[in-house]
């Protein structure tokens, strides 16, 4: 499986942090913020890592390179305007695989994603989000209404290929989806 880091949608709500360092490399515990996903997804076996780019890309590419050092992939996508999950994944569909997860570059978490994975394979549905879980308790499988999958941008998902079609079509479909 892949994973897609999609960039935030507004930089500018990160002023003045975002003048000098680009969104992917402002630092959460002395290393860069997306650094802490890199290492998370090497954790779970993902090795093919797409950063979508668009405020300082060459920084941030350079910072990373080709992943070699944290035993996984890079690929770019430079995307000079940003119109969100849907838009961005349509122009990076040949890049994609059957199935992809995608996080958004300023989230920190410890998400469990080989369960996360796991709980797209077995749900059959082909757009899974995960949350946390309410008070402690399993993490949860249900539908999704539209304005939840408006918050895909926000929140980490796993979308299967076919799925892009539904997303183009006014935005986002709303009968294929489980939150995880």
């Amino acid at each position: 499986m892949k994973a897609v880091i999609l960039p935030s949608a507004d930089t500018e709500s990160l002023a003045p942090l975002t003048t000098w360092v680009p969104e992917f490399l402002l630092p959460i515990a002395n290393k860069p913020i997306v650094e802490h996903l890199v290492e998370l997804l090497a954790r779970h076996g993902i090795r093919h890592i797409v950063m979508v780019l668009k405020h300082m890309p060459y920084e941030t590419e350079e910072y990373f390179g080709d992943g070699s050092r944290w035993g996984v992939r890079f690929s770019y996508s430079l995307q000079g305007s940003y119109g969100g999950p849907a838009d961005s994944l349509r122009r990076i569909e040949t890049m994609l695989g059957e199935v992809f997860m995608c996080l958004p570059a300023d989230m920190v978490t410890d998400l469990d994603i080989s369960n996360f994975v796991d709980a797209h394979c077995r749900n059959f549905g082909d757009v899974t989000i995960a949350e946390s879980a309410a008070e402690g308790g399993p993490p949860a499988v249900r539908a999704v209404e539209g304005e939840e999958l408006e918050r895909m941008g926000t929140l980490p998902f796993i979308l299967n290929r076919n799925a892009l079609s539904l997303l183009a079509r006014d935005g986002y479909s709303t009968d294929l989806a489980h939150v995880f």
